[in-house]
């Protein structure tokens, strides 16, 4: 029996996106429904109730799976069947028109774009191909069937013959190449060629193919590797998030009509992917026409901006392209948590590149210190800890008999404390350009040494690495680290012929595994239900996996959602 049924679609948001909503509604208004909408602000959730036949009600839902797209911050979350009491007001909205939104690629559209390509007769919003300077589109005239397809096609043969062209696109105007040396993006032509190229789990697949067409850092695959590093400038890290994908790539799909004709016709051409890199300011009468003869022109250049965002094997998605917080750690920790809506207090963890390790408790405004991390910046002054003690030193013994390199380091040790040069940090990350310098370089500074072991870790292709030891013992109302357990664990490792990207991720994934048992412990003992997590750490993929994979599944765990990753200034 088709009887008439009440339901609702719950849509959690994490953003305010109106022309989602808009079109879902437009979606329910072509299928003729009876519905209204709302939001559960507090809840963050969009909902659109139907009153429909059954028989509607299934055919509508077909609909939201083959139209709606997927969506980073937009995603269906649930559906309920209301009671036959609920009522539900009908709605006739009329929504304002959204040009830069309409310019991205739904699923439907894809599928219009390949089935249509070639008898497109003008651009779907406009715009211009040209060749050596000649128009070959034209807005205000009806073109002949193909033309579309015959001038995207004339422009990959610019491409294959070494060229480049320039093209108006969704985030502004872009030179388009095969040559790597001045690539800022990599754009795949497809999810295949995604997966030929790069190494990318089916999370950050799904968050690349979205509608908000973000750009994720991605390792290559060997296919592709050579040619990634042979242009690389030597490692000279400038700020936290350059630090961690020093050796990695900006990876984005495409993003509009214009790149989706393109990637499908360099498909055509066995061409798997292309590189974009932001086109020069032009004057403001000056036609890109000048500079570059090849090419196609939109209307006007798009300005708006996409997302670099991190996401997590279990989806979990943060944005890592916002600049960090010009606040320190303790204001910008009040305003993380007024923005998560949290009344109690937090047990607090902030991972950063570059501030000192965080672990405290945060109550309405006061931030209580619980683990203390402190240790010097001069590798000799570790290896001469390591000797003072007896276990130690026959440690160092053994690995002087294979790295004979370790007598220069204590050599530098006197030399130093001659001189009195001493400095110290309180940033647990640290330690990986200490363990670099002994296990690998001694004469690598810091900064290059935590590169490489990110590189290392970021290259092993296992789930589980060594354990290395991460102790604590008592100290000023606290606990503190004994880094010196750390660096003793690699080098036994090292001795034992472990290789650089194993004993690197172990690295890594201890330290997660020591942060999520600690941070279990804080919320235990002091019988706190929240965990706040921050800071530029979160967007170095490995790590961020396996913290969320030790942190204790029983307590909610918030991270930014407004706000950047970090903060400028930590705690003193």
């Amino acid at each position: 029996m088709n009887k008439d049924i009440k339901i609702a679609y719950i849509f959690s948001f994490r953003f305010s996106y109106p022309f989602l909503e808009s079109f879902l509604i437009q979606i329910a208004q072509k299928h003729s429904l009876h519905f209204s909408t709302s939001h559960d602000k507090e809840k963050g959730y969009f909902i659109l109730s139907i009153q429909a036949k059954e028989q509607e009600i299934r055919k509508f839902s077909d609909s939201l799976a083959v139209e709606f797209p997927l969506s980073l911050f937009f995603c269906f979350q649930d559906v309920n069947l209301l009671s036959s009491e609920t009522l539900i007001q009908a709605q006739t909205q009329t929504y304002p028109s959204f040009p830069l939104e309409n310019q991205r690629i739904t699923p439907q559209d894809s599928i219009k774009i390949i089935e249509n390509s070639y008898n497109l007769k003008k651009f779907p919003y406009g715009g211009s191909v040209f060749l050596e300077g000649i128009r070959l589109i034209e807005d205000n005239q009806e073109a002949k069937p193909a033309v579309v397809s015959e001038s995207f096609r004339a422009l990959v043969q610019k491409l294959k013959n070494g060229e480049e062209i320039y093209m108006q696109t969704l985030y502004g105007a872009k030179i388009i190449t095969l040559d790597s040396a001045q690539r800022e993006w990599i754009m795949p032509c497809d999810s295949a060629s995604l997966e030929l190229l790069f190494r990318v789990n089916n999370a950050q697949s799904a968050a690349l193919l979205s509608f908000e067409k973000p750009i994720v850092f991605l390792s290559p695959k060997t296919i592709l590797e050579e040619e990634m590093l042979k242009n690389k400038d030597n490692i000279s890290p400038k700020t936290a998030l350059s630090n961690i994908i020093a050796f990695n790539e900006q990876v984005i799909m495409p993003y509009d009509y214009s790149l989706h004709l393109l990637a499908y016709y360099l498909r055509e051409y066995d061409i798997d992917f292309c590189y974009l890199y932001t086109a020069q300011t032009l004057q403001s009468q000056e036609s890109p026409i000048n500079l570059f003869s090849n090419g196609f022109l939109a209307p006007s250049i798009l300005k708006t901006e996409p997302a670099t965002v991190v996401v997590s094997d279990n989806s979990t998605t943060l944005i890592a392209s916002n600049e960090p917080s010009l606040l320190d750690y303790p204001h910008y920790l009040s305003l993380l948590i007024q923005e998560s809506g949290l009344s109690d207090s937090s047990a607090c963890l902030h991972a950063s590149y570059h501030l000192p390790t965080m672990v405290g408790i945060f109550n309405e405004t006061q931030l209580k210190k619980i683990l203390h991390v402190s240790f010097p910046l001069q590798l000799s002054s570790w290896v001469q800890e390591i000797i003072n003690d007896k276990v130690g030193a026959k440690l160092v013994q053994n690995y002087i008999k294979e790295f004979s390199h370790i007598e220069n380091i204590l050599l530098t040790h006197k030399t130093k404390k001659a001189e009195n040069i001493i400095s110290s940090s309180s940033n647990i990350f640290d330690v990986l350009g200490i363990i670099y310098q002994l296990l690998y370089d001694y004469q690598e500074d810091i900064e290059a040494g935590k590169v490489f072991m990110l590189k290392y870790a970021e290259d092993f292709l296992g789930s589980k690495g060594p354990r290395i030891d991460y102790k604590l013992y008592p100290k000023d109302g606290g606990v503190a680290l004994d880094h010196l357990r750390i660096l003793r664990s690699c080098m036994s490792f090292r001795l034992a012929g472990v290789d650089k990207e194993t004993l690197a991720f172990g690295v890594i994934d201890s330290m997660a595994e020591f942060y999520g048992n600690l941070m279990r412990d804080v919320c235990d003992n002091f019988i706190l239900k929240n965990i706040v997590i921050s800071g530029s750490m979160l967007s170095f993929n490995p790590f961020f996996n396996r913290l969320l994979h030790f942190l204790p599944p029983n307590i909610p765990h918030t991270f930014p959602i407004h706000l950047p990753l970090d903060c400028i200034k930590g705690v003193q």
